[in-house]
């Protein structure tokens, strides 16, 4: 009898000690795990903190870049109005309409316009002397700040101004002398409008004439070559 107690209670000490011994294998396999884990973790994050810095400075790189390059824009703007207004001076009287690159003044009416109906309606003696009054008028009236025959209409989400075509004084023109010289002040209004909204007078621009358009730089300066060219040639 008292061995099998005996045996009975090494059996249970065995059990104990093998229930420890498992216990403390699984604590060390979780505390593995953890540590594991935690080692994986911190990677991670060291690898995000890493990935976020790099995205940092590349978005402060290209904030620079795009400063930089605002910069260079205006000042770029800035040197090309100023060589504008220079070839502007220098060949005020040199260049004209009739050449394919020329100066074109911006607002300006055309007196030929006038002149024209001027002539269906009057005698050849009076029709130019009325056209240069009429012209004269209108030219008035598109230098008057005051008059502002626009309205403001939303394009793509742009306020974009518009002619009015209710406008008295346009009726009026229309009405009394037609679609050739209400044209003519419309395209008038729209370039002073567009050019020099505030001044309202005309404004000289370098204008290609053959494709009736604003004149690049480059194809001012390549005609003036060209001339040059000619002329130096002509010349020997």
């Amino acid at each position: 009898m008292l061995e099998i107690t005996t045996q009975k209670l090494k059996d249970s000490e065995e059990k104990v000690s093998n229930l420890l011994e498992q216990q403390k294998i699984d604590r060390e396999y979780s505390m593995k795990r953890i540590l594991e884990l935690e080692m994986s973790t911190k990677k991670k994050l060291e690898e995000m903190q890493t990935m976020l810095e790099e995205k940092l400075e590349e978005q402060q790189y290209l904030e620079s870049i795009n400063s930089s390059l605002t910069v260079k824009h205006f000042e770029s703007n800035t040197e090309l109005q100023t060589a504008r207004r220079q070839l502007l001076k220098g060949l005020n009287d040199k260049l004209g309409a009739r050449t394919k690159i020329g100066i074109r003044r911006m607002g300006a009416l055309d007196v030929k316009a006038f002149q024209s109906v001027c002539r269906e309606r009057y005698s050849n003696d009076d029709a130019d002397v009325k056209a240069a009054m009429l012209c004269s008028e209108w030219e008035k009236h598109l230098g008057d700040p005051n008059w502002h025959p626009f309205k403001v209409i939303k394009v793509d989400d742009k306020e974009v101004e518009m002619l009015r075509e209710d406008d008295e004084k346009l009726v009026f023109l229309k009405e009394q002398w037609g679609e050739v010289i209400y044209k003519t002040v419309t395209n008038a209004l729209l370039e002073l409008n567009e050019y020099n909204s505030s001044g309202r007078y005309v404004v000289p621009e370098l204008w290609n004439f053959k494709e009736d358009k604003k004149a690049s730089l480059s194809e001012v300066i390549g005609y003036l070559l060209q001339k040059w060219r000619t002329s130096k040639w002509r010349r020997t």
